[in-house]
């Protein structure tokens, strides 16, 4: 296997982070993110060719500021995407989804979980059953690692996970097997990385992953391609 060089992609503004991206197949993709200024940016590969960088228009929704952590597609134009939305200090902020349907984008839903709330990781089974993970709570308090599952194109109530209780916790990524199994991975309230297990609709309590070489460390991503049988990334060290 070949990596080819780098490209950029043509951006609406003079700023821009891809922060998530997903690949249906090996030549067609999609990349989210922001511009930089919090609009939320996607661009779209077809055919192995990368069109120019849009915005999604949210509407303001919310509030004032829209940004994409993760996005999970199940064909070229079916996508859901996550991160947060708000006005920023007293107006708080809510964990998000949006939905592209046959290459449109549309608001899907907001999953406060209290009235704050920031979802940094999504997967998708199919076009209408998503799980997205991040953190959620109330304004001022701490945000605790959460939950929320999408099912027939309805997403159903935030999820705090058992055995979470610490603001230094964190849920970053998540990889689905089917709609309801699925497993989630991130940073314990030990400053050790840490994964939890979602089978047939139930997530079960997180468990640390012992033995790192400094003895702390976190998961950024993770990759499941049957349940049981994952492969989690990540840091490891006290910086």
């Amino acid at each position: 296997m070949t990596w080819g060089q780098p490209i950029q992609i043509t951006a609406p503004s003079s700023s821009g982070l891809f922060s998530g991206v997903s690949c249906s197949d090996s030549t067609d993709c999609t990349a989210v993110g922001d511009d930089g200024n919090y609009q939320p940016i996607y661009a779209i590969e077809s055919g192995g060719v990368w069109g120019a960088t849009q915005f999604i228009d949210t509407n303001n929704e919310l509030g004032t500021y829209t940004d994409f952590n993760a996005v999970s597609c199940s064909d070229p134009t079916n996508c859901t995407a996550v991160g947060r939305i708000g006005g920023g200090g007293a107006q708080g902020s809510a964990a998000i989804a949006y939905t592209e349907a046959g290459g449109a984008w549309s608001f899907s839903a907001s999953m406060g979980g209290g009235n704050e709330g920031d979802f940094d990781g999504v997967s998708c089974s199919d076009a209408t059953d998503c799980t997205g993970v991040g953190l959620t709570g109330s304004l001022g308090e701490y945000w605790l690692p959460s939950a929320a599952t999408e099912t027939d194109a309805t997403w159903g109530p935030v999820t705090h996970l058992t055995g979470t209780s610490d603001a230094s916790e964190s849920l970053t990524s998540v990889s689905c097997t089917g709609p309801a199994d699925c497993t989630a991975v991130g940073t314990g309230v030990n400053g050790s990385p840490y994964y939890v297990t979602e089978t047939d609709g139930a997530w079960g309590t997180p468990t640390e992953v012992s033995g790192f070489p400094s003895g702390a460390g976190g998961f950024s991503a993770v990759s499941c391609p049957e349940p049981g049988d994952c492969t989690a990334v990540g840091s490891s060290g006290i910086y």
